[in-house]
């Protein structure tokens, strides 16, 4: 099976070549059947011609290509939902058949913390698209909500907070100023909320109509049209201690790229969300990976404080199974200076 990776030098895309490179050469016990071919690697700097040849030959799709910060609602628009329109044509003009997995995100989700989030705007337009891909061309596809992507070398900054509090304590530095521009950001995100420049041609459909759905400015189906949102105010528990105590949902790279492989053997694992507009994705369920943590700010800092002020073989030898403290401290390590680790090799 040949398959093409877009995306493929980021932090998930990168390890995810890796992976197939290694179930090519060695096999994987969980996936016996699998016979990996030709791995076509796709990054922004990838030449339109060659990313048409690949598509041409590809028999799956990842699609991880994308951004989750951007200069304005303009970049970050063109990075989701342009490349992925730009794939999807390609694809079709090669009259492929492959199957198509798309990396989303659950701040799509229309209820909750992100609802009112550009970048959730836009994957939710995402998710539209390459449903309707899938209904139009009777093709599989894999649409993943995936929560923060954890993981030893994770990029610290952005919206990656677990990574940016690893890589901060580990090096001794202060973490106060991490929670206080992330409330910048979202006041900034505030401000950009009466923007007019949301709009993004299809080139697929461009001739569709845009129609609202009840109670919402939305995205319909195959474009993403201008959306009015009122401005948000902010929180009384958006404050430092309000935003420690705030839950998250934390998946580890190496769990993902095990339910990666489960979409290319054709078993990914297929769930619901507790969202009110549900009903407007209706050409197929959402995937997941099945292994997540939920844990706090609170609890992460005091645990990452505890792997630095404790002598590393002292932590290793009360680490038991393979838990999220373990795997969170194979993680921490990897942001030590100088390239220390434990006496085991992480």
């Amino acid at each position: 099976m040949n398959i093409l990776v877009t995306g493929a030098k980021g932090f998930v895309g990168s390890r995810l070549v890796a992976a197939l490179k290694n179930v090519r050469e060695n096999g994987h016990y969980r996936h016996p059947y699998l016979r990996i071919g030709e791995i076509y690697e796709c990054d922004k700097e990838t030449d339109p011609e060659e990313i048409a040849e690949f598509c041409k030959q590809a028999e799956f799709v990842f699609h991880l290509a994308g951004a989750n910060v951007a200069e304005n609602f303009t970049e970050l628009t063109e990075a989701n939902y342009g490349s992925l329109t730009r794939l999807l044509y390609t694809l079709e003009e090669c009259k492929s058949k492959a199957p198509v997995m798309y990396a989303s995100t659950v701040e799509a989700c229309t209820e909750g913390p992100y609802e009112k989030s550009d970048f959730g705007l836009i994957k939710r337009g995402c998710e539209h698209r390459v449903f309707l891909y899938g209904k139009e061309k009777k093709l599989d596809v894999c649409v993943y909500r995936f929560p923060q992507i954890v993981g030893a070398g994770a990029p610290p900054g952005g919206h990656g907070t677990v990574a940016t509090l690893c890589d901060r304590i580990a090096k001794g530095l202060p973490i106060e100023d991490i929670f206080l521009k992330e409330q910048d950001r979202k006041e900034d995100s505030r401000k950009e909320d009466n923007r007019k420049e949301r709009m993004s041609d299809d080139p697929v459909r461009e001739d569709q109509e845009c129609e609202e759905l009840p109670g919402e400015d939305w995205i319909c189906e195959g474009a993403l049209c201008e959306v009015q949102t009122d401005a948000a105010q902010p929180d009384e528990e958006q404050t430092n201690g309000g935003s420690l105590k705030e839950e998250m949902e934390l998946v580890f790279v190496d769990d993902l790229l095990e339910e990666l492989l489960n979409a290319l053997d054709g078993r990914p694992h297929h769930c619901e969300f507790e969202d009110e507009r549900q009903e407007t994705c209706p050409y197929g369920k959402f995937c997941g990976a099945p292994l997540t943590y939920w844990t706090t700010r609170e609890e992460l800092i005091a645990l990452l404080r505890k792997f630095h002020d404790t002598d590393p073989k002292k932590m290793e030898d009360s680490l038991g199974k393979e838990n999220f403290e373990k795997k969170l401290y194979r993680m921490y390590c990897s942001y030590i200076p100088g390239g220390k680790k434990t006496r085991r090799s992480y």
